[in-house]
């Protein structure tokens, strides 16, 4: 691989790290304001009706598995900042 390869396939791959971590960050975000939603409308009831405690689970495994992926691609992103690529 020559220099010029080795730089744009740094580039390419941050490129998608980037990416990949701003759709991660857009599903948190779309779950948050599902959960804000549900505990609006559900209010304080105890026990909560059926749909509405689905919809707030289901929204909080969102949140949950958003943060989850997003650490997971940071993660991605400091290895391929820091980790040299192989030059064979």
């Amino acid at each position: 691989m020559t220099l010029s390869s080795t730089s744009s396939l740094f580039t390419a791959l941050l490129i998608f790290d980037v990416a990949a971590l701003l759709a991660a960050a857009a599903g948190g975000l779309v779950s948050w304001q599902a959960w804000q939603r549900a505990r609006k409308n559900g209010g304080d009831r105890h026990p909560p009706h059926a749909r509405e405690g689905r919809n707030r689970f289901l929204a909080m495994w969102g949140m949950l598995s958003s943060l989850w992926f997003f650490f997971a691609i940071l993660f991605n992103i400091i290895a391929s900042v820091t980790v040299p690529p192989c030059l064979s």
